[in-house]
């Protein structure tokens, strides 16, 4: 098991495709390095102890996986890349995008 925070250094790895590193005891804040990894596909850190907001990643415009599940991330969340396929948020506190899809769903009715 990994704890502390993530380096810095992980966004200068630009052929990196996938990054899992779920069930640790990483903390702190997301470091904004990681919106260069634009060819990362899969983005992995469910069951941490991350807090603050999410950096944008609207960048990352490859990712298809963001599982942030079981952290303590903010009430904010950035903009992503359109080929996303899998979004897993739940125990955060991320109210913005819950009342974003509230709203959105509510339009649609």
């Amino acid at each position: 098991m990994f704890a502390g925070e993530l380096p810095h250094w992980l966004g200068s790895l630009p052929v990196l495709s996938a990054l899992s590193l779920r069930k640790n005891m990483f903390n702190g804040t997301l470091p904004d390095s990681l919106s260069n990894l634009e060819n990362l596909r899969v983005l992995s850190l469910s069951h941490n102890y991350f807090c603050g907001e999410v950096p944008d990643f609207s960048r990352l415009t490859n990712l298809q996986v963001l599982d942030l599940e079981d952290n303590d991330f903010g009430t904010e969340f950035p903009q992503l890349g359109n080929k996303l396929v899998t979004l897993v948020l739940s125990k955060n506190k991320l109210v913005t995008l819950v009342t974003l899809v509230t709203l959105t769903l509510g339009l649609l009715k």
